[in-house]
């Protein structure tokens, strides 16, 4: 890696692609692991004048030795590559750190398949964990970008053969494949027949290969292509052993709340989030609360939602009629496992409902100072970071069911209240309620919102088209908390109860999953992503 000449002096000169750099022993030695070998061996790099680094660029090092000259150095997109490799290659540790944090700050879709090879390359785990679970979870755009035309068949493979990738359609693995072809055509087209034994072809629907046959440029010019996935298709058709769509595995989430021992009457704050683990039985931690409720004895009144791969904690009060409010709004990234506040609140607020509307969460109603129950209701936009007032309940509520369906926002609790986003405002919809006691949890799936009640075992389906409600059974126990995931809606323990419970809505089957050694209340269940450590 190095050619030397000799001397014995203390001052060394480097010479990079033709140009020389001069700098001290002791300093190369104080930054670098690497020359710090060099110097102490017995060999003549110990004593050697000018040492010729190959493998390098100029720009490179000279950055490495204003670093080890307690210079400031800037991380750029023109440097970042080549000197977190230059960094690696002659271990000044301090700068691979500062060029990795500046990647993992901007990871983005056009970036992360470069980085994720490179960690790759360089050993670099963290950097490639978090690359890949970006490079999967937004694979449809990420398969747009120039990286990914230009990615070698050994990264391709790779690549595509993840069980990970979150996608909508099987039929979007296909079309990337056929692009990356038509991308360099003449070397490629060879390659296909290996390359579509990673597509699964078994998840394809029949009338969208008939969409590729008829819409791909470099299929529907060419008989053999299309020859060639008709038969792929038709195999796969028989095939005994069928593969499961690919995605990040979501599952039951359960946030903050407080929890009551079974033995004791203790109530203590519950500091963590949780997800059911199915195939161990048992809920695992995926993430500490302590920063989002620093120094809290109880949670009261805090509402969680999930957008994408983002869990957000809003609201609620730390110890009731004592003016200890949680203003700040935190979110959870999946992909980094770091929580940051990303706003605050613009009036403090519990038990408040709290709907996902795309990249959108609405707060509406709920409890403020003095326990008055609120009317407001407002929307904060994730990507622009932006609050818009919205028009007001007709009745204020606290606690109430909310959930979107069919562009609709709906509010239920002892009258139902629906809102037009476009026009912002309410109605009451004149439909006779099938309970006495009150809903607190919505879910939507399709034109169907299903609910639950704290006080209520009944599991309802409100239909947003026909405007009728119908029950679909009886949990076994009092209610905390519910959410869908899937095909499946869990509803999790209670004051008084300490089960988690499910429906699947496919089979209409009720059955326990787990039972607690706590009592929950105040907690919030949600459908979160769980992603793996790709190592």
């Amino acid at each position: 890696m190095a050619d030397i000449s000799q001397s014995t002096d203390d001052q060394i000169t480097l010479v990079v692609d033709g140009h020389s750099l001069q700098c001290g022993r002791d300093v190369l030695r104080k930054a670098s692991p690497y020359f710090e070998a060099m110097f102490n061996s017995d060999m003549m790099e110990s004593t050697a004048n000018c040492v010729n680094l190959k493998g390098a660029s100029y720009e490179s090092v000279e950055l490495l030795i204003q670093f080890a000259n307690n210079q400031d150095i800037s991380i750029t997109w023109d440097n970042v590559y080549a000197l977190l490799e230059t960094a690696c290659m002659y271990q000044f540790s301090n700068v691979s750190d500062k060029c990795s944090s500046f990647l993992l700050k901007h990871l983005g879709t056009s970036n992360c398949l470069r980085s994720m090879y490179l960690a790759d390359v360089l050993s670099l785990k963290n950097l490639y964990n978090q690359a890949k679970r970006w490079a999967v979870w937004f694979f449809e755009e990420v398969t747009q970008q120039d990286d990914f035309m230009q990615m070698d068949i050994r990264a391709l493979t790779d690549y595509l053969s993840c069980e990970y990738l979150q996608t909508s359609s099987e039929a979007n693995v296909l079309w990337c494949v056929l692009r990356w072809i038509e991308y360099d055509k003449d070397e490629r087209l060879g390659q296909l027949p290996v390359i579509l034994k990673l597509v699964r072809f078994e998840l394809i629907a029949s009338n969208e290969i008939q969409e590729v046959i008829e819409m791909c440029p470099i299929v529907k010019s060419n008989a053999e292509i299309q020859n060639m996935l008709k038969e792929y298709f038709k195999m796969a058709a028989v095939a005994d052993f069928k593969k499961d769509p690919r995605g990040i595995p979501l599952r039951l989430g359960i946030v903050g709340g407080n929890h009551t021992p079974l033995e004791n009457g203790d109530v203590q704050p519950n500091l963590s989030v949780q997800y059911l683990d199915p195939d161990q039985g048992l809920l695992q931690e995926l993430c500490s609360l302590k920063n989002v409720f620093s120094n809290s004895k109880q949670i009261n009144g805090s509402k969680a939602c999930v957008i994408g791969k983002d869990l957000y904690v809003t609201g609620g009060e730390a110890k009731l009629g004592h003016n200890q409010w949680f203003y700040d709004v935190w979110k959870f990234d999946s992909i980094s496992e770091q929580w940051e506040i990303i706003t605050q609140l613009r009036q403090p607020r519990r038990h408040h409902g709290l709907c996902v509307w795309d990249e959108s969460f609405y707060l509406v109603g709920g409890f403020g100072r003095h326990r008055l129950v609120l009317d407001s209701v407002e929307k904060y936009n994730t990507k622009t970071g932006q609050w818009i007032k919205c028009a007001a309940l007709l009745t204020p509520q606290y606690s109430a069911a909310a959930a979107v369906c069919n562009d609709k926002l709906y509010v239920i609790k002892h009258d139902i209240q629906c809102y037009e986003p476009t026009l912002d405002y309410w109605i009451h919809l004149k439909i006779p309620l099938p309970f006495e006691n009150g809903l607190h949890c919505a879910m939507t799936r399709g034109k169907v919102i299903y609910l639950t009640g704290q006080y209520i075992l009944d599991l309802l389906e409100f239909d947003t088209v026909a405007k009728k409600f119908s029950k679909r059974g009886k949990f076994r126990k009092a209610l905390g908390s519910a959410c869908i995931v899937q095909d499946t809606i869990f509803v999790v323990a209670g004051e008084e109860c300490n089960v988690i419970e499910s429906f699947d809505l496919i089979s209409g089957k009720f059955d326990e999953v787990l039972h607690l050694d706590y009592y929950l209340n105040n907690h919030n269940a949600v459908t979160i992503p769980i992603f793996p450590k790709f190592s």
